[in-house]
């Protein structure tokens, strides 16, 4: 059993080409549904800024930090 970093209605940051590209735009974003039965994608995510629902692998998040 696949175990999951983020859980429903977490905020991360969506990078689309993950860690491997410097200057690769960063999105934030909100967890919708953890997809545990999908053998390919691991998250229903929204992107905030563009408004847009995406499946997405875990590779492609990254933990968001508030800042104050």
């Amino acid at each position: 059993m696949k175990v999951y970093n983020f859980k429903m209605d977490d905020w991360a940051i969506y990078s689309p080409m993950g860690n491997t590209y410097e200057h690769t735009p960063e999105y934030r974003c909100v967890i919708l549904e953890v997809l545990s039965d999908d053998p390919f994608y691991d998250y229903k995510i929204f992107i905030d800024v563009r408004g847009i629902v995406r499946n997405v692998r875990e590779s492609d998040l990254f933990p968001y930090r508030q800042t104050k």
